[in-house]
């Protein structure tokens, strides 16, 4: 696995579908439901021997939104406040150290190194957009960001690559060992292109394909029979995307663990509602999915909130090795 030029290496620090929500005003008091995820739970509490933990959340870049003039577009009924990095990154690192999670996977990441400070004994890998939107407010380009627990695992190879040769959006890739096993996985963090219309699904579907080979190619480079693969794929369970990932093997751990995808994982408020959508996941390879963390339950709320940093959901996973079992 090689690095492409603008890959920053920080070693560490010791359901379905699209839901249109009707508008209506709400107080902040009255938001429902809490995304905390210390008022979520998983759905099985029984922990394998030699099971780990992966998160994967997209952040909100700053730069699309406290730093944008427009404010990302956020601002129909939420306080400007809530969007200023100031609030949102102590709430950010709150939510990241109670996920416990052993591979990080993040997505819309323009403050790294408020990430690795969040994430103590984690090494972190960084891989910026070549041309990252957020740079029109601010210096700082957002992109996709690999945290792996030194702990648990040792990072053996990794490399970072655009999705196409002309796209902006990319992944970041890494052959780990588990110290406590000596079982090879492959983790890898991606974010694919945004535009909801039938070229952007196209283009979604090369990226994804293509995402796919990389991954098989460093499982069999690094002799790793597992996988596990976070990613914002802008695509409902519904798409060619999400179809061609589960036809090459990548099965999705919500779906596996509950036996559809949740409600939603994200949730936007604009001018003419509010729309909520399944576009997050974790999918894994030749590993057993023992348990998420569940969706809080009830009508889905416009994100971020006084209390919730993002307009996504942060995502966890336990998972098992089958060989082990």
């Amino acid at each position: 696995m090689r690095n492409e030029r603008m890959l920053r290496v920080l070693p560490p620090l010791m359901a379905t579908g699209v839901v249109v929500v009707a508008h209506r005003r709400r107080s902040a008091a009255a938001q429902q439901p809490s995304f905390a995820l210390q008022q979520r739970e998983f759905t099985s509490a029984a922990v394998r021997e030699g099971s780990f933990t992966v998160a994967q959340w997209n952040l909100l870049a700053d730069g699309l939104s406290g730093r944008d003039p427009a404010l990302g577009g956020f601002t129909h009924g939420l306080d400007a406040r809530f969007l200023q990095w100031e609030h949102r990154r102590p709430l950010i690192a709150r939510e990241l150290a109670a996920s416990d999670a052993d591979i990080v996977m993040l997505e819309e990441c323009d403050h790294p190194e408020d990430v690795r400070a969040a994430l103590p004994g984690h090494h972190c890998i960084f891989q910026p957009k070549r041309h990252s939107p957020c740079l029109a407010n601010s210096p700082l380009p957002d992109g996709c960001l690999l945290a792996v627990r030194a702990a648990r695992f040792e990072v053996e190879a990794h490399e970072a690559f655009f999705l196409r040769e002309e796209d902006n959006q990319c992944c970041v890739a890494a052959t780990l060992r588990d110290v406590r096993t000596g079982e090879r996985v492959v983790a890898a963090v991606t974010h694919l292109k945004a535009a909801k219309d039938a070229a952007g699904e196209a283009v979604r579907t090369a990226q994804a394909r293509h995402v796919a080979q990389r991954v098989e190619r460093a499982m069999a480079d690094g002799g790793a029979p597992h996988a596990v693969l976070g990613c914002d794929l802008n695509a409902t369970p519904a798409s060619k995307a999400y179809a061609l990932l589960l036809r090459r093997g990548f099965r999705s751990s919500f779906a596996q663990c509950v036996g559809a995808e949740p409600a939603f994982t994200t949730c936007k408020q604009r001018s003419a509602g509010a729309t909520a959508s399944v576009i997050d996941y974790i999918f894994a390879v030749n590993l057993d999915a023992d348990a998420v963390l569940r969706v809080p339950a009830g009508e889905p709320a416009p994100m971020p909130t006084a209390e919730h940093p993002s307009d996504h959901l942060l995502l966890v996973a336990r998972y098992s090795y089958p060989s082990l079992q």
